[in-house]
């Protein structure tokens, strides 16, 4: 696992797995897959999609929210927003040495998300 996030990310959905696909090509070093409105199954066949194609090139790969999805494909982090998980409960599921970014909008939100 990774010990710092990277610099370049690309947010995906359903819908631009071939950008993914071009990028990662292109030397994109992570990919943060964000699909709020597709459920568990689909959610999950696309992670495997895109873990595989991260693995081939080397690229992390974040799953948005989705604590259970990220541990079923093996992810490198996830990304928990304001109604997410929190992160101290995130830590405790995930392996050592997982990512776990917090999603903010205010000061406060930033303290209790760390």
């Amino acid at each position: 696992m990774p010990s710092s996030p990277p610099r370049l990310v690309l947010i995906t959905d359903r819908h631009g797995t071939a950008v993914v696909e071009a990028a990662l090509d292109a030397g994109l070093p992570a990919v943060q897959l964000r699909d709020k409105e597709l459920p568990g199954r689909p959610l999950l066949a696309l992670a495997e999609r895109l873990r595989l194609a991260t693995a081939r090139t080397g690229a992390l790969l974040f799953v948005n929210d989705r604590v259970d999805v990220a541990l079923a494909v093996g992810a490198d982090g996830v990304q928990l927003g304001t109604g997410s998980m929190p992160a101290d409960v995130a830590r405790r599921l995930l392996p050592a040495g997982t990512l776990i970014g917090v999603s903010t909008h205010a000061p406060g939100e930033a303290s209790a998300g760390a």
